[in-house]
């Protein structure tokens, strides 16, 4: 019994049996290389271990001579493919690690489909020059549609969009969106730009950050149309309602009780606040993030005090909608519709079947 008898069958790497051809493994030349010879070859040669039982594709023990040509140009195949993910995580440095993982399994999506495909009507000696030469274009085309696809490009486009929408829509009420101001015929001043153009970018990017799911790009836009037409009042309905009920489940406690529940309740408010981005001023401390909280809480003695803070926070909160509250900070200048010569956007990119032709 030699020492490599225990090795199992099909052992061998792709890059060392790659330097041997079919004939030089097929000892005994019937057409087949078997185990016997491959452990034979152990005796004379230094293998690393690689489990390679997939190339014996009926699993009977026999490698023929269609297998183990497949095997090396499929090993080829995969070499090709490796270094062009190392060169897809070098250009996309900078961007989000979900975007660069789905460029890598873009590449890998077609890799399997090209093999798949070259099975059925292709030459299998000649799959991976094949592959070497269909790859670069294919790179660009996943590349470009990747770039496109980036929620930072999804966030500028689904922006642009929504800014175009209202100067757009306003003037055909026919659309899915009528625009929050209702003059026939308007344009916004450059400044009025700027501040519309920060606060959808605030609001996408914190709206992307908890998104998980598929369709960003429409559920974002959907999400922003809803934020210019809602006001501070309407954004903390739920919030609103909240606070109103806790203050009846205080009547029962003790007075320190009830002043450390009631900080609790606002504590709840003041972060509901936070979040739907509407900033909240008590006595000389503006709440806009979560350590401002303590603070602004500190200021009150008593229960009594802080319910009549918050409520007239809440009698007070603004009924105009974000983009009214825009139109407010700065002039809006009509125009008559001949004259309105506003750029158009470019119209979407469009990527189809990138996977799907050799």
């Amino acid at each position: 019994m030699n020492s490599m008898q225990g090795v199992k069958f099909g052992s061998l790497t792709a890059k060392q049996v790659g330097y041997m051809s079919f004939e030089e493994i097929d000892i005994n030349k019937d057409g087949f290389i078997t185990e016997e010879e491959i452990n034979s070859l152990f005796n004379t040669k230094q293998f690393d271990i690689l489990d390679l039982s997939t190339i014996d594709k009926d699993a009977d023990k026999k490698v023929t001579e269609q297998e183990y040509e497949f095997w090396q140009q499929e090993a080829e195949v995969q070499s090709v493919t490796d270094s062009l993910k190392k060169q897809a995580i070098r250009d996309f440095i900078g961007h989000d690690e979900e975007d660069i993982k789905n460029v890598l399994k873009m590449i890998d999506e077609y890799k399997t489909i090209f093999i798949q495909n070259f099975q059925k009507t292709g030459n299998i000696v000649e799959m991976a020059e094949r592959y070497k030469q269909k790859l670069p274009a294919k790179y660009m085309e996943i590349k470009q549609y990747a770039m496109y696809n980036t929620k930072s490009a999804i966030k500028n486009r689904v922006v642009e969009k929504i800014m175009q929408e209202v100067i757009d829509d306003s003037k055909n009420a026919n659309k899915e969106y009528s625009g929050i101001i209702k003059e026939s015929a308007f344009t916004l001043s450059d400044n009025a730009r700027r501040l519309l153009g920060n606060e959808l970018s605030k609001e996408a990017e914190k709206y992307i950050k908890t998104y998980d799911a598929d369709n960003l790009e429409e559920f974002l836009a959907l999400h922003l149309r809803t934020f210019l037409q809602n006001t501070d009042k309407s954004k903390l309905s739920d919030a609103i309602y909240a606070w109103e009920n806790s203050k009846d489940k205080l009547e029962h406690l003790s007075l320190d009780a009830a002043f450390q529940q009631m900080k609790n309740n606002a504590k709840n408010f003041l972060l509901f606040a936070i979040d739907q981005g509407v900033n909240i001023t008590l006595k000389n401390v503006t709440v806009r993030t979560e350590v401002a909280i303590v603070p602004a809480l500190a200021q009150y003695k008593n229960s009594a005090e802080l319910q009549d803070a918050i409520d007239k926070i809440i009698s007070q909160l603004s009924k105009l909608t974000k983009l009214e509250q825009i139109k407010d900070m700065s002039n809006v200048t009509k125009v008559n519709p001949s004259e309105n010569n506003e750029k158009k956007f470019s119209p979407d990119f469009n990527v189809k079947n990138i996977f799907y032709k050799n």
